[in-house]
């Protein structure tokens, strides 16, 4: 009677474990059912994305979080995503929440940090930008860009000390990144494009082209009247001695690509133009710069990819006829200038001089001498709609010294331009 006891206990927990496998192995094929339905619902939302269908995109991601058991990566993605089309319509507080959202089912996500903190540097929340930006940069200690971010917060809240030490940092992690850079870039299309009767070459060190009626006029009002209501003092990269020198009087607003119709429109024939899918000038590009230059507004020497900036190229547009402003050139202090076609100067003006500079720094110490301006480089005042293009990069991808600019003072009337920063 005794055995026959404890033979029974052994067959019940025989049988409660094969119950207990079985109900494991119903339970794993469940959650795979679950997680390919969420996959499938992610491909539809994201599918609607792509297209443009904001809307149904909204919808879409909205259903696919609210799923029992969503796994946390597809979560993420899907909240990262509506943070994405909320920030391209700028309802930058909308697309806060949901990046915090997507944080909350990935906090050890990198980027996410990052993009979090560039909203709130958006408007002005620069003590929790910093906390977000620095945790990015701590999960991804290779990542130029969280580092530079906190250098420009710093800066911003007058740290220029700490600030400096970061960008330096952030240069040496993007000269990192940038030596395992192979492929075509989009500033190597616009290189191609010099051969073309499109293009005008104004320098080959750097490399400067000019692009004439490459916007409207009714384009390039639209998009001064697009950034009047969201002019900001213009602020410097580059550490505490720009700043306290007050390198910079302009205003400056933001406007994001894909948000209107007029910079869609403009991404879409510059893509046609340099035979390009749109979505890669999205993906490679900061977001339209517009820059308000009112009597004695000016930009000292500098460069566009100073520290880690990663701007390997730049587009500048003028936005102003020319003859409603006086002064305001844009100036290239060490440009080779080309001989102009048929006595074309298209706005242009070379002088003779041009002294070799091999560092950043020695180059804008130079280009600030008083009156050096008038005999040296090449000086650009566009026509309305106009486009000039110059690389920041050697072949090497290093800063070129050469590429130091200046918008000289506006003496009189309005000078508008918009910048669109190419970043790899």
């Amino acid at each position: 009677m005794w055995l026959l006891e404890m033979v029974v206990p052994s067959k019940v927990i025989f049988v409660l474990l094969l119950l207990s496998f079985s109900r494991k192995l119903e339970g794993r094929k469940s959650r795979e059912i679950a997680a390919q339905s969420c996959i499938d619902k992610f491909k539809e939302a994201a599918t609607y994305h792509k297209q443009g269908l904001t809307v149904d995109a909204k919808n879409a991601y909205t259903e696919l979080l609210w799923t029992p058991g969503i796994p946390s990566q597809i979560a993420f993605q899907a909240a990262n995503n509506m943070a994405a089309l909320y920030y391209a319509e700028e309802q930058t507080e909308n697309a806060i929440k949901w990046w915090k959202v997507a944080l909350y089912h990935d906090p050890h996500h990198a980027s996410g940090h990052v993009n979090l903190a560039i909203s709130l540097q958006y408007i002005g929340e620069l003590h929790e930008a910093l906390l977000y930006a620095q945790r990015g940069m701590e999960l991804d200690a290779s990542n130029a860009a969280a580092e530079q971010l906190v250098a420009d917060i710093l800066q911003t809240l007058g740290s220029y000390t700490e600030a400096e030490q970061h960008m330096k940092s952030s240069t040496a992690k993007a000269k990192r990144a940038n030596s395992d850079t192979s492929r075509e870039s989009v500033c190597d299309r616009f290189l191609k494009m010099s051969n073309t009767e499109q293009f005008v070459v104004k320098s080959t060190s750097p490399n400067i082209l000019v692009m004439e009626n490459f916007l409207s006029t009714d384009t390039s009002l639209a998009i001064m009247e697009l950034a009047k209501t969201k002019m900001k003092d213009s602020m410097v990269s580059g550490g505490r001695k720009y700043h306290a020198e007050n390198w910079r009087n302009s205003s400056t607003a933001w406007l994001k690509l894909q948000a209107y119709e007029e910079t869609k429109s403009m991404v879409k024939k510059l893509s046609t133009i340099l035979d390009l899918d749109p979505e890669l000038l999205y993906s490679s590009s900061e977001d339209l710069q517009v820059v308000k230059y009112d009597g004695n507004g000016y930009f000292k020497p500098h460069h566009d990819a100073y520290g880690s900036l990663a701007r390997p190229c730049t587009v500048l547009i003028y936005l102003t006829p020319p003859d409603t402003y006086e002064g305001g050139d844009t100036w290239f202090p060490f440009a080779e200038a080309n001989t102009p076609i048929d006595g074309d100067c298209s706005g242009s003006t070379s002088m003779n001089t041009v002294d070799i500079v091999s560092t950043l720094e020695e180059g804008i110490g130079l280009a600030s001498t008083g009156g050096y301006h008038e005999t040296h480089g090449l000086k650009h005042k566009g026509q309305q709609g106009s486009l000039l293009f110059f690389q920041n990069t050697k072949t090497d991808e290093s800063v070129n010294p050469s590429a130091v600019h200046a918008g000289l003072p506006v003496l009189s009337g309005t000078k508008w331009i918009c910048n669109l920063w190419i970043t790899h």
